[in-house]
């Protein structure tokens, strides 16, 4: 589903941590090309199961997350442990 967004750049399953014995990931969408230079970052936690799916990659699409790139922003999902799991 992600590369039907194919005029940006995706960074997908990235792994950022292992903690607890759970290995964390991060997806990652810009501008393509990206640029040399910085750009701002947005980071979006889509929660736990209570709140949102827990899924990463809930918080990519369909529609924000593109939006900011096209704006020059690094848009980032980062799976997270759950309460249970992180205590």
């Amino acid at each position: 589903m992600m590369d039907a967004v194919s005029d940006l750049t995706w960074l997908l399953d990235v792994q950022y941590a292992s903690a607890g014995g759970v290995e964390l990931f991060l997806d990652v969408v810009g501008p393509d090309p990206l640029p040399a230079s910085v750009l701002p970052v947005v980071v979006r936690v889509d929660g736990c199961p209570g709140w949102g799916s827990g899924d990463r990659r809930a918080a990519m699409l369909p529609f924000v997350n593109p939006v900011m790139a096209r704006a020059g922003f690094l848009a980032v999902g980062i799976s997270v442990r759950h309460s249970g799991q992180a205590q």
